[in-house]
């Protein structure tokens, strides 16, 4: 729930779009969508119940393709890599200054060291879960 609500800019709306044309609860890439089956326009039209579903499946194909087991339980800074940057979900360090994933998600660097780590994601996520 707390990737969603930072994901939406704390507002949980699920037709919430970025200015780089991600949508929805967890901002959704066009070729994620499509990949999914759908498209963004199709999901921003969604309520944020329909577009569970979504999420979900963009959780699970990501966690696969990373080489996590499907029952295997992840720490919050892996989830919330999972949605920010799936394809470095095994690393430690995710992105760094001077990365174009840096400069649009500076926020998430926590601790302001120019990297954003999972551990970075998971300070993010428990500032706002406790």
């Amino acid at each position: 729930m707390a990737v969603m609500w930072l994901e939406t800019a704390k507002t949980f709306d699920s037709s919430k779009r970025n200015s780089i044309g991600a949508v929805g609860l967890i901002q959704f890439m066009p070729d994620t969508a499509k990949l999914l089956g759908t498209t963004t326009a199709k999901l921003r039209a969604m309520s944020a119940v329909e577009q569970l579903d979504y999420v979900e499946k963009h959780l699970v194909n990501c966690k696969r393709d990373a080489g996590y087991r499907d029952n295997q339980t992840l720490d919050s800074g892996t989830l919330y890599s999972l949605v920010f940057l799936p394809g470095r979900s095994k690393r430690v360090v995710l992105t760094r200054r001077g990365e174009k994933y840096y400069k649009k998600n500076k926020g998430l660097d926590y601790n302001k060291d120019g990297v954003i780590t999972k551990n970075d994601l998971s300070s993010v996520l428990n500032k706002y879960m406790a």
